[in-house]
């Protein structure tokens, strides 16, 4: 008995704003006179509610098992396929990057050459044509290629964490009692706690 007299349960959350204080509503239980027997009812219905609701809870997760393990199969194919593609274009890449570097240091190093040149000399030749290597080491920069993404692997844990996130223990099974507890005679005193954000 003297455990039903500070149990607490959390009834509801306050709605606040980001950095003020956050409350739940509590309750403190104060039993009836001479009501023994109906409080050990309310005891054993509490304890039968979430019996039940955790067999269930089981199932849930059991099945939410089940169906990630289906779903990371499929994934983890579809991924090694994606995996294979990702290997070639990665190959073509890497060539196409050599010859792309030795075309930007060959286009570079006349660059640099004609802009010497046009520099010190103020030739036109040598000023006209470092003009058309900086625009084409311009259109060589665009060109560059571009580096494949790879694929994501696929995670067991992470899939079966979405899918298990609709299982739950809140089966009503305390109110299912505050209600029992309220009918034998009980009295339920709300209280108001801070949990965070409290000054």
């Amino acid at each position: 008995m003297k455990k039903l007299l500070y149990v607490t349960t959390c009834l509801s959350l306050m709605l606040a704003s980001c950095g003020s204080p956050r409350y739940i509503v509590k309750y403190k239980y104060v039993p009836p006179q001479n009501s023994k027997e109906c409080l050990k009812s309310c005891e054993v219905k509490f304890e039968e509610c979430q019996k039940s609701c955790n067999e269930k809870f089981q199932r849930c997760i059991n099945k939410s098992w089940e169906e990630a393990r289906k779903i990371y199969q499929a994934e983890l194919l579809s991924y090694r396929k994606e995996l294979s593609a990702y290997r070639e274009k990665r190959r073509n890449y890497l060539n196409d990057l050599i010859e792309w570097n030795e075309q930007f240091k060959r286009v570079y190093r006349d660059y640099r050459f004609f802009s010497s040149i046009c520099r010190r000399t103020k030739e036109r030749y040598a000023c006209e044509r470092k003009r058309e290597l900086r625009e084409l080491l311009d259109t060589v920069k665009a060109e560059k290629p571009k580096k494949p993404s790879k694929p994501k692997e696929p995670s067991l844990d992470s899939i079966f964490r979405e899918i298990s996130s609709k299982c739950t223990t809140q089966c009503g099974c305390q109110e299912l009692f505050n209600n029992c507890f309220v009918s034998c005679g009980g009295k339920l005193i709300p209280y108001k706690m801070c949990i965070e954000n409290c000054e």
